[in-house]
């Protein structure tokens, strides 16, 4: 049985859910909205979240880990996201034991569910799994959440 991290980062914070099972069957493990540390360096905030992101690792077992980058062809370049998101990988490349991560766009996310609509419409998929994801607001994690079950086919 497969224990799957999804992630969206943003450069101040990050959201995820934790998923076991299958795509037919997703159990929500866990979840949260983390804010990076306040008031401290950028080295202090990424080394923060690497910490959390090992644990997490750790604690539950998980198995892959998928996260919502930004697309290829978006007009803002957030550089901070990006470095999250560095660290994200990084960390899952030196858990031990090595966790497989991935990062999706959204054409990827709607390949891999099988989902007819238009590829920015995707995460619509986020309401129509309420009872899996119930008590998540939409704003904070309905890309980690999508990405996730994504990444349990």
């Amino acid at each position: 049985m497969a224990t799957v991290v999804g992630v969206r980062c943003w450069s101040d914070r990050y959201a995820y859910p934790v998923l076991s099972g299958t795509s037919d069957q997703p159990k929500l493990v866990k979840h949260g909205h983390v804010q990076l540390p306040v008031n401290e360096s950028r080295a202090a905030q990424l080394a923060a979240f690497r910490t959390d992101v090992l644990a997490l690792l750790t604690k539950h077992e998980v198995t892959k880990a998928v996260f919502k980058t930004a697309e290829r062809i978006s007009k803002n370049s957030d550089t901070e996201r990006a470095e999250v998101e560095g660290v994200l990988q990084e960390a899952c490349f030196s858990h031990d034991p090595s966790v497989e991560v991935k990062s999706q766009v959204k054409s990827q996310i709607k390949k891999a569910l099988d989902f007819d609509g238009k590829g920015g419409e995707v995460f619509t998929l986020f309401q129509k799994r309420e009872k899996l994801f119930d008590g998540l607001g939409k704003t904070k994690f309905d890309e980690a959440a999508i990405t996730a079950l994504a990444g349990l086919v």
